[in-house]
């Protein structure tokens, strides 16, 4: 999502509409960082995310 070339994860919570971004760390022990709120989603359907 951030295009660093490592992956990425995204998380919906249906019950508030929110969408968090965990961004990779690339290391085996912390594969992804702290939680971060995005506009990502708000509401509309996504079949695909590049």
């Amino acid at each position: 999502m951030d295009h660093d070339g490592r992956n990425d994860l995204l998380a919906h919570d249906p019950a508030t509409g929110r969408t968090c971004h965990y961004r990779g760390t690339g290391e085996w022990r912390k594969p992804f960082g702290p939680k971060t709120l995005t506009d990502a989603h708000q509401g509309r359907a996504y079949d695909h995310v590049a």
